[in-house]
């Protein structure tokens, strides 16, 4: 996956395996640039466990991720309507792929 197809570099990237992998390959233009959805993934779980989770004190466990194939943020954990309402604000619904189930850690 690509944000940029058309720089010369991805231009001989892409030569060069469609060269040695023929039709094994395939070159999907992102939605998103996926560099920006990895940096925003940070950002999602700074802001949910400083800003979101400390105001209603809770502990609940929750996972916050890159999903490439998906081109979102997966969040999961125990979260509220309120919640889910302040995320999708600052962050975008389309950017995020929410499951609001409680979310168990295993050690």
């Amino acid at each position: 996956m690509v944000d940029k197809e058309d720089t010369t570099e991805m231009m001989a990237i892409r030569k060069e395996l469609e060269k040695k992998l023929g039709d094994k390959v395939v070159f999907k233009k992102a939605k998103h640039n996926p560099k920006v959805l990895r940096d925003m993934a940070k950002e999602v779980d700074e802001y949910l466990h400083a800003k979101i989770l400390s105001k209603y004190e809770t502990q609940s466990a929750y996972s916050v991720g890159y999903n490439p194939r998906e081109e979102v943020i997966d969040i999961r954990g125990k979260l509220t309507d309120e919640h889910i309402a302040e995320l999708t604000q600052k962050f975008g619904a389309d950017m995020l792929k929410i499951d609001p189930k409680e979310f168990h850690t295993s050690h």
